[in-house]
């Protein structure tokens, strides 16, 4: 069990949330101290596989607190990520992706992609680079979007990591060719940060 008793009720309502769906927390970090109309703090928290047909589950909470930045409406995001093995640095990876709009005075919306930095992947020793934001595709009905605090809406994104080249074939045919055609196609496993390209020699 994770300790929650420094969590305001905004918090502890969306980890009642995930708990709904995904289980019992496994681990949680917290990051505070963060800059200018970011949230007075960001946590990431990691779920177990439910069973063998799931993967390890990281999930932000507090950066949907507010509207983000440059946004016209209250747009109030969390953002999750899978991944076939446990590894630490996914926290910070998330972490570093949630603060992205509040450095860069951005919104996130469906379709997003974030580049990253040449040979770095977004754990040590991923091939994988980039994110790319879509909508939830394999949890049940009603886990990505949900109100707290008498109807503040939160809606939730999976950050997907993804090669440099497939941002770039993003930015010229759509994220939905690349995930719903290419993905299907060569039978991409998201999850797996260690994955081949999916638009590689190879694979065409």
């Amino acid at each position: 069990m994770i300790d929650v008793s420094d969590f305001n009720p905004q918090e502890l309502e969306i980890i009642a949330h995930y708990e709904g769906y995904i289980g019992i927390p496994t681990k949680i970090k917290s990051f505070t101290n963060l800059p200018h109309l970011a949230p007075q703090c960001i946590r990431v928290v990691e779920f177990h596989p439910r069973s063998d047909e799931y993967d390890w589950t990281y999930l932000t909470i507090s950066i949907g607190f507010g509207p983000m930045p440059s946004s016209a409406s209250a747009h109030h995001t969390e953002l999750m990520m899978y991944s076939t093995q446990r590894n630490d640095e996914i926290f910070d990876s998330l972490f570093q992706l949630a603060m992205y709009p509040f450095i860069n005075s951005v919104s996130f919306q469906a379709g997003d992609t974030i580049a990253g930095e040449v040979d770095s992947g977004i754990i040590n020793g991923s091939p994988l680079t980039e994110f790319l934001l879509t909508p939830v595709y394999f949890e049940n009905e009603g886990f990505d979007k949900f109100s707290i605090s008498e109807k503040l809406l939160i809606q939730i994104l999976w950050a997907t990591p993804i090669y440099l080249q497939e941002r770039l074939f993003i930015k010229q045919f759509g994220w939905r060719v690349l995930v719903e055609e290419v993905f299907t196609k060569m039978e991409v496993y998201a999850a797996d940060l260690w994955r081949s390209c999916s638009l590689s020699e190879s694979s065409k």
